[in-house]
């Protein structure tokens, strides 16, 4: 999580020297893991787990052999190296995921620097002269240098915001820290007006309400959070002087200084609120039936609701199949879309469609190898319009796969993603813990957020937001291998689980 943090403040570690840094530290990390744990090599893992890990060391080969017919062979060893350091935090996290305490620390970890970056990023709203954003631009893309990066980085914290907040066998003060940091990483995810982060969050949220253990107390502390900060992204939304580009410093600070006392009252009122429903919670004590009657009028509210949304908005337009149409052409258009909050509410793809196009001509050209690792660049330049802005990425991993390293690479990633999802939800089945299952069940959320930002946007590259994925994905991978070869530590003696101080992640439910 050190190497997060850095990765986070130094563009992402999409830049060759952090990218560097971020790799080698991995690797570094993993080669003290091997040696100071030597019996990984004992442990007889399940096929899945060996299918998975298997799957990505045959795409970091073909990545690196594509080199000899690479038309970028200097960026093809560039990426050579970034599929290295995430294969190496794979194995970090396949090794880690067998520790218990480990895998609770880790969201409170990824939390803390996912929560400081929201609050360097939210700085560019808050304290405009101190720091400032890209270009003067609304949309904040401060650290990572990239607007939807630091939207999907927001979104990645919220499911394990969610477990920690709704888990009553956690510490309170832990709750409390988690519940908190809520509303100003919302309101971070407002101002980037990353429709992509907001499309992927509501995905990701669905499976894990879907299979969380916790979901009724998770969705009353999603309100409790999403509430306040609701209030404060609607009023922003209404002031010019934050949500347009390029505006006088001055008209920045007298907006900024309102918007610093609503930040903190959404913060103060959330705490408040969950420390009330906290206290509450150890008078009352609701049974199995009177949670499934109130999570079943939840269930019907929100149907209901989604149903009567979708027909009057149906309603409003003059025909179906006219929207439709409007869409489509909406959707394949280059433009980038309205400026402000109206932006999150269109459909424009902002010129992703053309650079789909050009990825899937070029893997007609060469279905096989592709044109090479990180080659896209090239490409672009040879099949791009005279008058479209020039790119480096496809925005989309299957389309860039596809170019880059033909069906085969294409097909070794989705080995590796379907039996990682595999595995998980396999795991899910076969815990019984409670706690545990809810925590499997927000790394699955977090899985699929990425998943479902990365199949439209580039962030393969940056580091920063790629890194929990495959860190997060090894633990499910190794805790399902522990559990499945009756290997857990706290069995095995001389392991030293037992030893570790857990009290503060295991105190009474409050």
């Amino acid at each position: 999580m050190m190497l997060e943090a850095f990765a986070a403040f130094f563009n992402g570690a999409y830049f060759l020297g952090p990218m560097t840094l971020f790799a080698g530290g991995a690797w570094v990390i993993l080669l003290f893991l091997i040696f100071t744990e030597p019996d990984v090599f004992q442990i007889r893992w399940p096929g899945a787990a060996v299918v998975a890990c298997g799957s990505l060391v045959l795409f970091w080969v073909w990545t690196g052999l594509s080199v000899f017919w690479s038309i970028n062979p200097d960026q093809t060893w560039v990426e050579f190296n970034r599929t290295g350091g995430y294969l190496a935090v794979l194995m970090i996290g396949v090794i880690a995921g067998r520790y218990r305490i480990i895998r609770r620390l880790s969201p409170f970890l990824l939390i803390t620097v996912v929560a400081a970056v929201s609050v360097y990023a939210v700085g560019v709203k808050i304290l405009p002269s101190f720091i400032t954003n890209l270009q003067d631009l609304a949309r904040i893309s401060v650290p990572l240098g990239y607007t939807n990066a630091v939207g999907l980085f927001m979104a990645l914290a919220v499911p394990f915001i969610l477990h920690i907040s709704a888990e009553k066998s956690i510490a309170w003060y832990f709750r409390l820290y988690a519940i908190s940091a809520l509303p100003i990483i919302l309101i971070t995810l407002f101002f980037t007006l990353s429709r992509g982060a907001f499309v992927a969050l509501v995905v990701g949220l669905t499976v894990y309400f879907s299979v969380s253990a916790t979901r009724l107390r998770s969705f009353g502390v999603a309100l409790v959070a999403i509430v306040p900060a609701s209030l404060v992204a609607w009023w922003s939304s209404g002031q010019e002087f934050l949500m347009n580009d390029n505006v006088d410093l001055e008209m920045r600070l007298t907006a900024a200084s309102q918007l610093r006392v609503y930040l903190v009252l959404s913060i103060a009122a959330t705490a408040a609120l969950f420390s009330l429903a906290m206290l509450a919670g150890r008078k009352v004590h609701a049974g199995k039936k009177a949670a499934c009657v109130l999570g079943s009028v939840i269930l019907v509210i929100l149907s209901v609701s989604f149903v009567a949304g979708t027909y009057r908005f149906v309603s409003s337009k003059p025909s179906f199949s006219e929207w439709l149409d409007e869409t489509y052409v909406s959707f394949t258009e280059r433009n980038q879309g309205p400026s402000g909050a109206s932006r999150l509410f269109t459909m424009s793809a902002s010129g992703r469609w053309q650079l789909w196009q050009e990825a899937v001509d070029s893997w007609e050209d060469q279905p096989i190898t592709g044109t090479g690792a990180q080659s896209f660049r090239n490409v672009h330049l040879l099949r791009r319009d005279a008058a479209a802005v020039f790119v480096k990425q496809p925005h989309g991993l299957p389309f860039r796969l596809l170019s880059e390293l033909g069906i085969v690479g294409l097909a070794f990633f989705l080995i590796f993603m379907v039996v990682t999802l595999t595995v998980s939800c396999l795991l899910l089945f076969m815990i019984r813990n409670r706690r545990e299952r809810s925590l499997a069940a927000a790394i699955i959320c977090m899985s699929v957020i990425y998943l479902v930002h990365t199949s439209f946007d580039w962030d393969w590259n940056i580091l920063a937001v790629t890194m929990p994925y495959f860190l997060f994905t090894g633990m499910l991978v190794g805790w399902y291998g522990s559990i499945k070869q009756g290997n857990r530590l706290s069995g095995r003696p001389g392991a030293g689980h037992r030893g570790v101080n857990e009290s503060a992640l295991d105190d009474e439910p409050v």
